[in-house]
């Protein structure tokens, strides 16, 4: 744990944000890497693999943020009277909760978009940026654990975070942030393996959909930090999962019925 991993005098770089600037160095790496091992007719160019790549960073820092002010709106509309007093704080509040599905939806909207535009092959982009996304994960999530934010619920064998974390000190917690990284790299693994396989590269997207949804569920469950946003015993990125769940179900059932006619 390490919430601040430089500082010089008054400047400082946080954990949290050198992991997420090294998760999204990687990504771009992956992205050309992955682009020159497609045939020739199918590769992107430069250009729109680099505005592609500023759309991910937008879609992590707009979408992530309003999604973190949708979930802590209740409290501020509680506690409105030193909201309204302190109208920086909102934003604050928001850029200091970035939800990870906030900036996922954004970014298949922005993608979609995008492509769109430019009349691009949507299966090249979705090949392209789907396994990006759990790679980005898998090194941003390390940042969370660094600066204790995302943590655990309280156990007997867990982390302990030290002075200065976001995360509560001196109790040993689960380590969420870990355990979703390394789910991440599992996925990333997964779809690599898989995405020649697949009939359509779309399917990619299902996959990632359903299995990243099936982990959060489960750890949103392990998780001990209050800002989630709680409604009828579940939270927001919990409700979220299954309606994503449910998409994927929807499209795997169309896709079997597909096959069935065309095997008749």
């Amino acid at each position: 744990m390490c919430p601040i991993i430089f500082s010089y005098g008054d400047f400082q770089i946080s954990g949290y944000w050198f992991m997420t600037v090294l998760g999204l160095l990687a990504v771009f790496i992956y992205l050309n890497a992955a682009n020159s091992r497609l045939e020739e007719n199918h590769r992107l160019s430069l250009y729109h693999i680099i505005s592609l790549f500023a759309n991910c960073i937008i879609s992590i820092l707009a979408g992530g943020t309003l999604m973190g002010f949708l979930v802590n709106l209740p409290g501020i509309i509680e506690n409105w009277t030193y909201y309204s007093a302190h109208p920086g704080m909102i934003l604050e509040v928001a850029f200091s909760s970035l939800v990870f599905y906030g900036g996922a939806l954004m970014l298949i909207l922005l993608q979609w978009l995008y492509t769109r535009h430019y009349e691009l092959d949507g299966q090249t982009v979705i090949e392209l940026f789907v396994p990006a996304t759990p790679l980005f994960m898998s090194i941003a999530r390390i940042g969370c654990f660094l600066g204790g934010c995302c943590y655990g619920v309280e156990v007997s064998w867990g982390v302990v975070f030290p002075e200065g974390s976001l995360a509560p000190a001196g109790v040993p917690l689960f380590p969420s942030q870990l355990v979703e990284a390394a789910g991440h790299l599992l996925l990333f693994l997964l779809l690599l393996a898989v995405k020649n396989r697949l009939r359509k590269k779309s399917d990619l997207l299902f996959l990632y959909m359903g299995a990243y949804a099936a982990l959060r569920f489960v750890l949103e469950f392990f998780r001990g930090d209050e800002a989630r946003g709680i409604w009828f015993g579940l939270s927001t990125s919990q409700w979220i999962s299954l309606a994503l769940l449910l998409v994927v179900v929807i499209h795997a059932l169309k896709s079997i019925s597909a096959f069935q006619v065309i095997q008749r």
